[in-house]
């Protein structure tokens, strides 16, 4: 009987460790990230270890209470911290019709046709780590005359930041791969949503980049955010294979 009050306490204690998958499950739900197994699997030796460690009857209960909340708080740090870092990446790139199904109304609002567009690339970048995001670009080349009437009709119809959209924050401006980007009005929650578009004068093509992040307060280089979280260091390799 004696036993079964101990293993009853010591399920009480270590199962405090299942605090950290929960909230990862409840962030996952309200925040509309991606998780993996990983951190679930994960905890499952963290919690072994835990219960073995409250059986010891020698060790006092407010020594154990205090090793299993100490293992259940590094455990937690560590998960998030191993998330961070080798959480992975999805990189898609779709050309020709299969580029334009489905991303069309990237580019529909403006009134650009991209079935009369030389070539259609699309590409979809998405991070699965504690910070999730999401990022499409659409890349479209243009003849010289259809080029110059689609650029003539981005600058009529669409605003552009051209002071920054926070006080700490930069000039919502870049350059990647050739293409100026600008950061476009639009109303949509900065910096959670974004949305800009790129113009490369030299290749005739045409940058949309629509980028979620849910967790992101700011933005401190838009060259960095591009490259890194829009996925362009993958989309520079594409375009030179």
């Amino acid at each position: 009987m004696k036993l079964l009050k101990e293993c009853k306490t010591s399920l009480i204690i270590s199962a405090t460790i299942l605090i950290g998958p929960l909230l990862l499950i409840i962030s996952s739900v309200t925040h509309g990230m991606i998780y993996h197994n990983f951190y679930i699997m994960a905890y499952i030796p963290v919690f072994v270890i835990t219960f073995l460690l409250s059986l010891i009857r020698k060790i006092p209960n407010a020594v154990r209470i205090a090793i299993v909340s100490v293992i259940t708080i590094a455990a937690y740090i560590c998960l998030i911290y191993l998330g961070i870092i080798i959480g992975d990446a999805q990189f898609k790139a779709y050309y020709g019709e299969k580029a334009i199904t489905g991303y069309e109304e990237s580019w529909e609002y403006l009134g650009i046709d991209a079935d009369e567009c030389e070539d259609v690339a699309s590409y979809v970048y998405k991070v699965n780590t504690i910070f999730a995001s999401e990022a499409y670009t659409h890349i479209l080349r243009f003849s010289g005359t259809d080029f110059e009437k689609a650029k003539s009709k981005i600058e009529a119809e669409v605003k552009f930041y051209k002071e920054p959209v926070l006080k700490e924050d930069p000039i919502p401006e870049c350059s990647v791969d050739g293409f100026d980007f600008r950061l476009m009005v639009r109303e949509t929650e900065y910096p959670k949503e974004m949305s800009f578009i790129g113009i490369n004068n030299t290749t005739k093509e045409i940058a949309f980049v629509d980028f979620f992040m849910k967790d992101r307060d700011g933005v401190w280089d838009f060259a960095d955010l591009m490259i890194h979280d829009c996925g362009w260091r993958y989309i520079s390799e594409k375009r030179v294979d």
